[in-house]
């Protein structure tokens, strides 16, 4: 369906860019100050957790995809009907998520899959 873009952040950068549970550092206000310039968001409402503890933030449309408007619902109800691959080490680095359908979907129905533990903190 669909492949996961966006700029991969620790946990560190996440909770404190987005969180506000740590301490900016020089690198955040950077990356604060282009978002800004490009009248870009910084709500973290487009962070996806990764298996291996870091994150992608999608929020940047000038460095994501159309996969990062999916909505969430809880995996096993009856509204999920979107699952990301498994993250994999290819040639030594991380792959990207993609995105692929569990059920059939109907036209014009939304797409939704389970954001993780950290979509209610």
């Amino acid at each position: 369906m669909g492949k996961y873009l966006g700029e991969t952040l620790t946990l560190r950068e996440v909770r404190a860019r987005f969180w506000g549970k740590a301490e900016q550092d020089e690198s955040d206000l950077r990356w604060i100050a282009s978002r800004r310039e490009r009248n870009q968001g910084i709500t973290g409402n487009y962070v996806f957790e990764l298996k291996d503890g870091s994150f992608i933030c999608a929020e940047d449309g000038d460095k994501s995809g159309w996969c990062r408007f999916m909505n969430h619902a809880t995996e096993g109800s009856a509204e999920c009907n979107v699952k990301a691959f498994d993250q994999q080490t290819i040639g030594g680095e991380l792959t990207i998520p993609y995105f692929y359908a569990i059920r059939d979907i109907a036209v014009g129905e939304e797409l939704c899959y389970d954001y993780g533990e950290f979509f209610y903190k």
